[in-house]
C-alpha cells in the first residue's frame, strides 16, 4: 500500500493512527488513576477515550463481507483469530491472578470464579478485557451490515446510527430495574457493541483519508489546526458539563445524545491533531511506540498489579497529597514501558505469528 506524506512507519503502519492510539492509551491510564468522578480531567477523558479506539479500529479494518451470509460470518470469525487468542489467553491469566489473590487472602470465591468464566464465554470480558470482546462483536456487526447493504454506504451508515441510538435507549430504559450481574452481563454483551457500532462505522468512512492522503493534506493548514484546537476546547467543556460517561458500564452522562456528539467530535479532532504531530519527531516516536503496543498496555495496566504497585510507590512518596494520582500515572507509564520492552512485544508477536500460521 502506497501512502504519501510519510504516513507509513515500519511494518506498513500508519503514523498518525499510531500517534492517536498512543495518546488514547495515555488517557486510558490517566483516567484509571484519577478516582474522583467530579474531576474535570477525568470527565473529559471518559467523554471520548474509548470511542476514539473504535473510530481508529474502523479506519484500519478490512471488511470480511461476502455474497453469502454464511461465508461472511465464517470469514469474519476466522479473521479475528488474533483477538480471540489474546482474549482467551489473558482471560486465563486474569482468572489465575484471582486464584493467587484468593490463596493470599485465604478465601475462595466460587461465585466470582463462575462469573468470570461466564462473562468470558459471552464476550462481556473480565475487567479491561471487555474492550476486546466488544471489538470482536462490533467488527462482526459491521461485516453483517456490509453484507446486507453491499456498497450502499449511506444505508449502512444510517443503519449503524439507528442501531447504536436504539441500543443505548433500550439499555438505559431496561437496566435501571436490574441489579443481578449475571443478568446484566449478557445485556452488556449485546447492547455495548451495538451502542459503539456507529463509532466504528464513522472510522470506516474515513478510510479515504488513508488511501487518498492528498484529500487530508489540502486541509492541513494552520487555520484549520487552530479551529481544531478551538473545537477541542468547546467540546471538552461540553463533555465535562455533561457529567460522567463510561462505555464499559454503559453510563452516558446527563444526556446521552450529547455524549455521542462529544465523543465523535473529540475523537475526530484528536485524530486530526495527531496528523500534525507527525512533524514532531520525539512526540511522534514516543506516541507511535505506545500506539503500536496499546493493546498490551490496555490489558496489563489495571488488573495485573501494575496499578497497585504504582499507587503504593506514589503513596510512599507523597502520602495523601492531592497530586498523588498524577505520580501514580507517571510510575505506571514507566512500568508499562519496561513491561512492553521485556515481554509485551514478544508475547503479542508470538500470538500473532501462531494465529497467522494456524
Amino acid at each position: 500500500m502506497m501512502i504519501e506524506n510519510n504516513q507509513l512507519v515500519e511494518n506498513n503502519r500508519i503514523a498518525y493512527i499510531d500517534i492517536a492510539k498512543g495518546i488514547g492509551i495515555l488517557f486510558v491510564m490517566l483516567g484509571h488513576c484519577l478516582y474522583s468522578e467530579v474531576s474535570p480531567i477525568r470527565l473529559l477523558i471518559y467523554s471520548f477515550h474509548m470511542p476514539l479506539f473504535f473510530v481508529l479500529s474502523g479506519m484500519t479494518y478490512k471488511t470480511c463481507a461476502c455474497k453469502k451470509l454464511k461465508d461472511t460470518i465464517s470469514n469474519s470469525i476466522r479473521r479475528k483469530k488474533f483477538l480471540f487468542a489474546v482474549y482467551i489467553i489473558f482471560s486465563c491469566v486474569f482468572i489465575c491472578r484471582d486464584f493467587i489473590r484468593w490463596h493470599y487472602e485465604k478465601i475462595f470465591n466460587l461465585k466470582q470464579l463462575i462469573y468470570c468464566i461466564y462473562s468470558t464465554l459471552i464476550l462481556d470480558g473480565i475487567n479491561v478485557l471487555w474492550f476486546i470482546g466488544t471489538l470482536i462483536s462490533v467488527e462482526l456487526l459491521y461485516d453483517l451490515l456490509r453484507w446486507k447493504f453491499s456498497d450502499d454506504y449511506k444505508k449502512q451508515f444510517t443503519s449503524s446510527l439507528v442501531i447504536s441510538l436504539v441500543a443505548t435507549l433500550l439499555y438505559l430504559t431496561v437496566t435501571p430495574i436490574l441489579t443481578n450481574r449475571f443478568i446484566l452481563a449478557p445485556m452488556h454483551s449485546v447492547f455495548r457493541p451495538a451502542s459503539l457500532l456507529i463509532f466504528f462505522t464513522i472510522g470506516s468512512s474515513l478510510k479515504k483519508l488513508i488511501y487518498k492522503p492528498s484529500i487530508y493534506a489540502k486541509r492541513c493548514n494552520t487555520t484549520n489546526y487552530i479551529i481544531a484546537v478551538l473545537i477541542l476546547i468547546i467540546m471538552g467543556l461540553l463533555g465535562v458539563s455533561n457529567g460522567f460517561v463510561d462505555v464499559h458500564n454503559m453510563i452516558w452522562g446527563h444526556t446521552w445524545i450529547i455524549s455521542y456528539f462529544v465523543a465523535t467530535s473529540l475523537s475526530l479532532d484528536l485524530i486530526w491533531i495527531s496528523r500534525k504531530l507527525e512533524s514532531f519527531s520525539i512526540i511522534c516516536k514516543f506516541c507511535s511506540y505506545l500506539g503500536k503496543n496499546s493493546l498490551f498496555i490496555m490489558i496489563t495496566h489495571n488488573y495485573l498489579g501494575v496499578k497497585d504497585i504504582s499507587e503504593k510507590i506514589s503513596e510512599l512518596c507523597l502520602g495523601t497529597n492531592e497530586h498523588k494520582d498524577y505520580l501514580t500515572f507517571f510510575i505506571m507509564l514507566i512500568i508499562e514501558l519496561i513491561l512492553v520492552k521485556l515481554i509485551g512485544e514478544k508475547v503479542m508477536d508470538k500470538i500473532k505469528k501462531r494465529c497467522k500460521n494456524s
